[in-house]
């Protein structure tokens, strides 16, 4: 457990106290901007005038091609560790004073949780900003054509009672943070194939091709397959009771984690023993 313990605080170091993460908070609190700037023809006229925070956070990670940055930079702050510990040969002397697996496991600990707070702590940033510098607001006036992405969810079992108390701020949590385990996964996926690709550019694309290739090609052999932007976001929860959903989605992040971790340990043994 100590061993453990020394592995986790050296790569939450790492991974939180280093420019790469700041920059990457800094860069997704933009792409909100950006990408109601693309629906303009990349025209930032108007983008930052009184809006509403929703609909900016729902074109992003919903609508908008910009959002496929999003996944790019997150795996950008530190899922290429390993990658790193191989080719300066660091794994060695970490693996040395402790062993393969709990190096392996504070890594994909470290990254997953990384990814999480680096796009929560991003979208917070946005939404600060655009509340205190350019007067956005959680609804705008309008009414409902202006409101869209809250008044969607006005009759959902799980959020309607928060929305009609206007906790807007929890709500818009709970949707930043049920689209961060996505890019949690994602990031994972990129520190799955650091162990086989050695270019850091190629590292970062992993995660688009999950998303864009992965995603298309399971909507042709599953069905009732929505997609990965209905699986983890607030969307999951309609129309379902609310403590199913968070199992259901629990489950499934758990084995697709579960997964991952199996076959990292597993090309990590190999490279060690090779």
């Amino acid at each position: 457990m100590r061993v453990m313990l020394n592995y986790l605080k050296m790569d939450m170091y790492r991974a939180f106290v280093n420019s790469k993460f700041i920059f990457t908070v800094i860069v997704i609190a933009f792409l909100p901007f950006l990408a109601c700037a693309e629906k303009q023809g990349y025209s930032f006229v108007n983008v930052f005038s009184s809006n509403s925070i929703f609909e900016y956070f729902n074109e992003v990670t919903f609508w908008s091609q910009i959002g496929i940055l999003i996944f790019i930079i997150i795996s950008f702050v530190y899922a290429d560790c390993i990658c790193d510990d191989l080719s300066q040969g660091n794994y060695i002397y970490s693996i040395t004073r402790g062993n393969i697996n709990g190096y392996v496991m504070s890594k994909i600990i470290c990254v997953f949780i990384n990814s999480i707070v680096t796009f929560i702590t991003g979208m917070l940033l946005f939404a600060g900003v655009s509340y205190v510098l350019f007067g956005f607001q959680w609804e705008v006036a309008g009414g409902e054509i202006n409101n869209q992405y809250i008044y969607s969810y006005m009759t959902d079992r799980t959020f309607s009672g928060m929305l009609e108390n206007k906790n807007y701020l929890i709500f818009f949590l709970c949707s930043v943070g049920t689209k961060s385990i996505l890019y949690g996964i994602t990031s994972l996926s990129s520190l799955l194939m650091s162990l086989y690709i050695k270019n850091k550019l190629l590292i970062m694309c992993v995660p688009v091709l999950l998303i864009t290739v992965g995603s298309y090609s399971l909507e042709y052999i599953l069905p009732n397959y929505s997609g990965y932007k209905y699986v983890y976001s607030v969307d999951f929860f309609n129309m379902k009771d609310t403590s199913e959903a968070i199992i259901m989605l629990g489950l499934i992040t758990i084995v697709i984690v579960g997964i991952i971790t199996m076959l990292i340990i597993r090309r990590m043994r190999r490279i060690v023993v090779g």
